[in-house]
């Protein structure tokens, strides 16, 4: 299956975090576990582009979806405005070749002037943007004369905004819920996967993002960024936890 697939024994640090937890409360890791790992999910799915755990990146990630489109699928007018900040007979020289279907020369006119390169013509049902949607620039566009396609286009993908976000929360919706994962992300159908597995060897909690595409949307550094922030997590609450033992043993005392 394709996707990330990551298992509590591949971090130390969490491991030991979750050891301690338990013995704090005076339980076993494999029971402490689950409920630590459904946070996990949390903290990763704020670490998933669109980044943050709230219902502002949302719209963060929808203005950069729209800014990334727009950037690789100019209209004939965007690029005639820009021809006429040049110079105004450039604009009409690229308008008049787009209208007698002269696409070669009014690419010409663009990349020349522009240095855009691009193509000029219909829509290509979005086989540019996949090619280039997570690439740090745009390297090649495609000026679309049938406009209206690529704003149908631009409108679905902003509904998936939270698409790769989506595979955490389902993972974590299986191992107890998605309190602390944004709606936008957790009304997504994203495949995932959270399961406890228990044998004589020990449990195991194994958590699946099966969005093909999750390797580009949580990097490595945002995994371990997770993992560590999870730990430390873990540890503030048993500093919580002693603190309340404490104030109660002081009153037992008096």
């Amino acid at each position: 299956m394709s996707g990330e697939t990551i298992r509590f024994a591949g971090s130390a640090e969490l491991d030991a975090a979750v050891q301690r937890l338990a013995d704090a409360a005076g339980s076993t890791a494999a029971e402490v576990l689950p409920a630590q790992m459904r946070l996990l999910a949390v903290a990763l799915a704020a670490k998933t582009r669109p980044y943050g755990a709230t219902s502002s990146a949302q719209k963060e990630g929808i203005q950069r979806v729209e800014a990334r489109i727009t950037d690789i699928y100019p209209s004939v007018g965007m690029i005639a405005a820009r021809l006429e900040k040049k110079e105004p007979r450039l604009k009409k020289a690229f308008i008049a070749k787009i209208k007698k279907k002269d696409f070669d020369a009014a690419e010409k006119i663009a990349n020349d002037v522009l240095k855009l390169n691009c193509n000029v013509g219909e829509f290509d049902g979005g086989s540019l943007h996949r090619q280039q949607k997570f690439t740090k620039y745009v390297k090649h566009r495609l000026v679309v004369t049938n406009y209206k396609n690529v704003e149908s286009y631009m409108a679905s993908k902003k509904r998936l905004v939270g698409f790769a976000k989506g595979g955490f929360a389902t993972a974590a919706r299986q191992l107890g819920g998605v309190r602390g994962i944004p709606g936008f992300a957790t009304r997504q159908q994203s495949p995932g996967s959270g399961s406890v597995t228990t044998s004589i060897n020990g449990t195991v909690v194994t958590m699946i993002n099966g969005v093909k595409y999750i390797e580009q949307a949580l990097d490595r550094r945002g995994e371990a960024d997770a993992l560590s922030d999870r730990a430390r997590n873990i540890d503030a609450r048993i500093n919580i936890m002693m603190g309340v033992k404490n104030r109660s043993a002081s009153r037992s005392i008096k």
